[in-house]
């Protein structure tokens, strides 16, 4: 699959670039595609109505609630797995009968686990990119700060904290706020605390819980 490199191109998207290369300049999808793929809340940015109103006839998979929740205003009832994680949304893709290709509307930074099963099983994936990361270096405040608590909702949160160095003398809590962002912390030797959903909502609940628990 293809990776757009974030820059403008006759003043569209690399999103609407993409979208372009598979809609015949009405919206209607020009190629056949078996599901659409939602990875953040965010990626309804990228569609017209025109594209919407074909995305609705197609099966729509998001890895969380919360990106479920986002799409139903427009009319989009999205399928998730229980367990929130890449490799079980894929088994179910798979069990569905997604077996020929599918648009994935993602970041620039994002697990590998979903595509490779995709590849694997001959599913081809167009990748839209409609987000993408912004680290933005606040080691002198978080160094000098006393925290309780580190909540990451993302892979590349904790790849960003970890590459700064931010971890050299905190002595908090580790928090993420699904599976997958756990696996990451996992990955460095971290056991997280996780939520039993991946919603802002009761990753909040959760946190004060704990706190309130251990004080």
């Amino acid at each position: 699959s293809k990776i757009n490199d974030g820059t403008m191109t006759n003043g569209l998207t690399p999103a609407d670039n993409r979208i372009k290369e598979i809609t015949d300049g009405t919206g209607d999808v020009k190629i056949g595609l078996d599901a659409a793929l939602c990875d953040r809340t965010n990626s309804d940015e990228a569609w017209s109505q025109k594209f919407i109103d074909n995305i609705k006839k197609k099966p729509v998979y998001t890895v969380g609630e919360s990106t479920a929740d986002a799409l139903e205003p427009y009319g989009i009832l999205a399928r998730f797995p229980d367990d929130y994680n890449a490799t079980t949304l894929s088994k179910m893709m798979l069990m569905d009968g997604v077996h020929t290709r599918i648009i994935h509307f993602c970041g620039d930074v994002r697990r590998r686990e979903l595509g490779m099963a995709m590849k694997d099983a001959g599913i081809e994936v167009y990748e839209v990119i409609v987000y993408k990361k912004q680290e933005v270096n606040d080691s002198g405040f978080v160094n000098s700060t006393p925290f309780d608590g580190v909540v990451f909702y993302s892979p590349s949160a904790v790849h960003a904290f970890f590459g700064q160095h931010l971890n050299e003398n905190y002595q908090g809590k580790w928090f993420a706020i699904g599976q997958t962002t756990a696996a990451a912390l996992r990955e460095l030797g971290i056991e997280p605390l996780v939520p039993r959903a991946p919603t802002s909502e009761l990753m909040i609940e959760f946190i004060a819980k704990h706190f309130k628990t251990v004080n």
